[in-house]
């Protein structure tokens, strides 16, 4: 009986091994459009009654698939342009690398703009997973998904599961546009991620420690995912900028959150070392780097994201989505 048990035990192991190298390999090469259900979702009048009109295609994370994001307000104002979203959230450029080939093909954009958030996408090269802070299954799941990338589409598309084996990370919309900041209401993946790796956003800002070595990696990638353009059409990459950023209010409240944040006068400053790289690596004939940072330091930047998560205020999308306008219409016209 024993013996039986640990053949159907060994059995059902090696059929969740085979079906997840299976997804691995479908993901990776693109074999499934796997996000092609959320691409339907932020288009349904642009992929019907505008499908005649010439295109401008998004890409990026959750700053940009919001459905209260920058993009609906560009639609507003860009009336003659068909404006393709096809942003997905918790996605970097590890994810877009497997779908971005064929949304060109797809889309033929006249332009594309193509949307970075400095306070996580380095996260995508190196989880921190020797931290004492988290729990054995979230280090093995960090670890496990930094070599196979399905397993974090997964993760993103089994919300019950996830939130079952991670119960911090659910997200309350409430508690997200409340207007009081709260360290026990803030948004619990962002303690988590400050508890396993405090340094991670000054780090990732100033490309300080094994960060410069996750940038060069990740500019590498994009780089050589532009290059795969057809032809050199307008490029906007658009660089969000994280909420410590924009003032002291938040940097006061990250630091009750965890984050060690040393120097706030250089964390705060216009022309940061995330950015600048980009801007000397990609910046040519066609790719234009566009600091948000600009756009967003303010008098008033409270309202510009929200008090308990770190993701753009509708009030912060619109000031985005002005500001970004100028650019678009002088590639446009």
């Amino acid at each position: 009986m024993l013996r039986k048990l640990l053949r159907g035990i060994l059995y059902l192991l090696f059929l969740l091994v085979a079906t997840i190298l299976l997804l691995e390999v479908s993901y990776r090469w693109n074999i499934v459009d796997f996000y092609g259900a959320n691409l339907r979702r932020l288009n349904t009048e642009e992929l019907g009654t505008k499908s005649d009109l010439p295109c401008v295609l998004v890409i990026g994370d959750s700053f940009s698939a919001d459905m209260s994001s920058y993009v609906g307000f560009l639609r507003d104002s860009l009336r003659e342009h068909r404006i393709i979203n096809a942003a997905v959230p918790g996605t970097g450029v590890r994810q877009h690398q497997r779908f971005f080939k064929q949304r060109i093909r797809e889309f033929q954009p006249e332009m594309l703009i193509y949307q970075l958030y400095v306070g996580n996408d380095l996260l995508d090269y190196r989880h921190p997973t020797s931290s004492p802070h988290l729990s054995w299954q979230r280090r093995w799941y960090w670890w496990l998904a930094d070599r196979l990338l399905v397993l974090g589409y997964i993760n993103a598309q089994l919300p019950a599961v996830r939130h079952a084996l991670f119960p911090a990370q659910r997200v309350d919309q409430h508690t997200k546009g409340d207007p009081n900041f709260s360290v026990a209401r803030y948004s619990e993946r962002t303690k988590m991620l400050m508890a396993a790796e405090p340094h991670l956003l000054q780090h990732s800002i100033l490309l300080q420690g094994k960060r410069k070595a996750d940038m060069e990696a990740m500019t590498k990638e994009l780089k050589a995912m532009l290059d795969d353009l057809p032809e050199p059409i307008p490029v906007l990459i658009v660089v969000m900028p994280h909420c410590v950023q924009v003032g002291t209010p938040f940097i006061e409240r990250f630091q009750q959150l965890g984050a060690q944040l040393e120097d706030v006068n250089i964390l705060m400053q216009r022309q940061f070392p995330f950015f600048t790289f980009l801007a000397e690596e990609l910046d040519g004939d066609n790719v234009q780097v566009l600091n948000a940072l600009d756009w967003l330091s303010v008098d008033y930047p409270d309202i510009l994201y929200y008090a308990n998560d770190p993701h753009l205020s509708p009030a912060g999308q619109k000031v985005v989505a002005n500001s970004l306008l100028d650019s678009l219409r002088l590639q446009l016209d």
